[in-house]
């Protein structure tokens, strides 16, 4: 991690990328990380109101940027390029006031691979970008929107034997029973990640109750701490500052937002988190 800079737990994860770019323009289907890099300004003012808002941590918006997905786009050749300058954008921004995270999500690859016993190559996906993105300099890796068991432990390796010593968090999705679209129980993706040596393990994209209820199953089973980054569709900032405590108390120390998660809604959590009496750990990881 940064020489300057530690990340303290309890900390402040950023909000949402994709919905608040839609709102500044970014039209529905495009590939993200192309829109941005042809836009920049629109990343930049949106980080730094996250910044201001009191994130300890920003995300380079690599979520798509392993060669799988880019290669929808016919851009897969350009996965080192594209995380590189991706990185530099939010690095600018972040300069010595955040740390600032590589973004790994879900490929496409999982299900087929391991099916036909390819499970490397799922992983060789991944080490791809994770070396893009060590090269580019990030702090830390956050694995997000996971559904897939396969994607997740491929993804996790990938940064384990590729960028060894960096701190990963890895967030599932899941629906109010606790399982993802896969099929995945995500008290299972908790023992599985914690095992394979995540720093940190949580939920994002789950509405803020189904958050706090299957947080309060994994919590007994959680030997590190837990992040919570619920979606905040017709949510107040007030409404989401409220749920603090309840996700502190459950283990939570990665607090943040997904869609529609904007920086007044981070703003609040900030108040919120800063209210709280948690033990205050020096380092994640």
């Amino acid at each position: 991690m940064n020489a300057e800079i530690s990340l303290r737990l309890p900390s402040l994860l950023d909000g949402a990328t994709g919905t608040e770019l839609l709102a500044r323009g970014m039209p529905q289907g495009a590939c993200t990380e192309q829109w941005i890099l042809e836009h920049p300004q629109a990343l930049e003012e949106l980080q730094r109101a996250y910044l201001a808002a009191g994130a300890d941590l920003l995300t380079a918006p690599t979520f798509g940027a392993n060669p799988a997905s880019l290669e929808r786009f016919g851009l897969g050749n350009r996965t080192e390029e594209y995380n590189r300058r991706l990185v530099a954008l939010t690095r600018e921004v972040a300069g010595e006031k955040a740390l600032v995270a590589g973004n790994l999500a879900p490929c496409g690859l999982g299900e087929v691979c391991v099916r036909e016993g390819r499970f490397e190559s799922v992983v060789d996906n991944y080490k791809d970008q994770v070396r893009a993105l060590k090269e580019a300099g990030v702090d830390l890796y956050l694995i997000e929107t996971m559904m897939d068991m396969a994607e997740a432990r491929a993804a996790l390796l990938a940064v384990k034997e590729t960028d060894p010593g960096k701190p990963v968090a890895v967030t599932f999705y899941c629906d109010g029973e606790g399982r993802t679209p896969a099929g995945v129980d995500v008290l299972a993706a908790l023992i599985v990640m914690q095992g394979m040596g995540a720093a940190a393990f949580g939920l994002n994209c789950t509405a803020p109750n189904v958050t706090a209820e299957q947080l309060e199953r994994l919590a007994p089973y959680a030997a590190i701490p837990l992040v919570a980054q619920p979606s905040t569709e017709g949510v107040t900032p007030e409404q989401l500052a409220a749920w603090a405590e309840k996700y502190g108390k459950l283990g939570v120390r990665l607090f943040g937002g997904c869609c529609h998660t904007g920086p007044e809604k981070i703003a609040a959590l900030r108040k919120a988190v800063d209210t709280l009496q948690l033990p205050l750990v020096k380092n994640m990881g």
